[in-house]
């Protein structure tokens, strides 16, 4: 008696002599892991704004450098490099979190764990030579370097908490009940090797991939997920705006509601840390 069986298409049908058929499992996805790529991402897009304006700070201060005097001539270029360097680790970690939302999952993961590290490294060592320059006059704080640095770190900690979630659950799935050991794939070749059991081996094999390949997995409900995504902007944006704030375009910015007759007054880029 051959019965229908759910191949790995929807709408089509494995015909398997002697087997029951297959009801096609939907399993809805966990909210906290979907939720948890929600933020990393909008920590992408938040950190690369920030970056932004740490590139437009440089900039700034690079043309005052390259017009004032006593300053090395050297100076300028090299804060034009630094900010052309800043800009371009600005427009990957967009690059990055629109992937990331695109593909419902961390986009180039082998990259982000090489590269922002390093990145993180290298602004908390900027951060701390601001806190610890000498004479002590010149010490100062980057709130947008501390912004972009909490934001890089969130992106850390949730590539690694998924990291090690997405491990479990492999893990538990090629234990559990239904998994295929070793044992059981020297026993299927040594089957396959019996001509009188190699169409039952067939039929089997072909049922089993049919079962697995039912499984569908389903979102997290809307509502949960756009309340999810609500919260985590609200706390990337609540890092994001202070930082913004304190680069050389926030001191040039609009408050509301004094459009037309506000003048703003010229702000020097050495001067913009907190």
């Amino acid at each position: 008696m051959a019965t229908a069986i759910s191949g790995p298409a929807r709408g089509t049908t494995l015909l398997v002599p002697g087997r029951p058929a297959v009801t096609p499992a939907t399993v809805r996805a966990e909210l906290l892991p979907e939720s948890v790529r929600l933020f990393s991402a909008l920590a992408g897009i938040g950190a690369a704004a920030l970056t932004l304006g740490l590139s437009s700070n440089l900039v700034a201060a690079a043309f005052q450098n390259a017009t004032e005097a006593g300053v090395p001539p050297w100076v300028a270029p090299l804060e034009f490099a630094a900010a052309a360097l800043v800009a371009g680790w600005a427009v990957f970690l967009l690059l990055w979190a629109v992937q990331s939302l695109r593909h419902g999952r961390a986009a180039w993961p082998l990259a982000i764990a090489r590269v922002l590290p390093v990145a993180a490294a290298v602004e908390l060592a900027y951060l701390l030579y601001g806190l610890w320059q000498l004479p002590v006059s010149r010490r100062s704080f980057d709130l947008t370097s501390a912004s972009a640095l909490v934001l890089e770190l969130a992106i850390l900690a949730s590539a690694g908490w998924l990291r090690r979630k997405d491990g479990a659950a492999t893990t538990a799935a090629s234990t559990g009940p239904g998994s295929t050991g070793p044992a059981v794939a020297s026993s299927a070749s040594m089957a396959s090797a019996s001509a009188a059991d190699a169409a039952s081996a067939s039929a089997s094999a072909s049922a089993s991939a049919s079962a697995s390949a039912s499984v569908e997995i389903t979102p997290p409900p809307a509502g949960r997920l756009l309340a999810s995504m609500f919260v985590s902007a609200l706390l990337v944006a609540s890092v994001a705006t202070a930082g913004l704030a304190a680069t050389t375009a926030g001191h040039y910015a609009v408050p509301h509601g004094e459009h037309g007759n506000h003048q703003p007054a010229l702000h020097d880029p050495a001067q913009h840390h907190h």
